[in-house]
């Protein structure tokens, strides 16, 4: 089985660093030769990312379709949960169902990393992983708002 490290990532404020789903491609060359150091680092074979946001479907598919101009065969796509309907998107249970799913397929790396400009979602995956006293090691990105 291959041994993956999983990165989870807001949409607005985070991933856009706040400009409103415009990208900047300097930046986001930057963002994917950082995820490549993070594999490198752990010795995973690839990344898994994946969107955790708030915004709806068509919010994320146009993250994802500029974002997979820029990636390789190291990093993988994963499942992104968004807001489908009126229906609520619970982040950290989200999060920790599909790390369920994917422990079924790879070995996961018990280091997990979460970006999100909302610190209310990293406490709650926090407590979420302390709850199911979980193996697994939480980085929190917190990025700061632009200027």
């Amino acid at each position: 089985m291959e041994k993956v490290t999983l990165f989870f990532c807001d949409i607005s404020g985070t991933f856009d660093c706040g400009t409103f789903f415009k990208i900047n491609y300097k930046e986001l060359n930057r963002f994917i030769s950082n995820l490549k150091l993070i594999m490198k680092y752990y010795g995973t074979d690839k990344i898994i990312f994946s969107f955790v946001t708030t915004e709806d479907f068509n919010s994320a598919m146009l993250m994802d379709k500029d974002l997979r101009l820029y990636i390789d065969k190291d990093i993988y796509i994963g499942k992104h949960f968004y807001k489908k309907g009126n229906e609520v998107v619970n982040k950290a249970h989200n999060i920790f169902e599909y790390i369920q799913q994917l422990e079924k397929e790879y070995i996961v790396n018990q280091n997990i990393y979460y970006a999100d400009d909302c610190e209310l979602y990293h406490y709650l995956l926090e407590e979420l992983n302390n709850y199911f006293q979980s193996q697994y090691i939480i980085h929190s990105i917190i990025p700061k708002k632009m200027v």
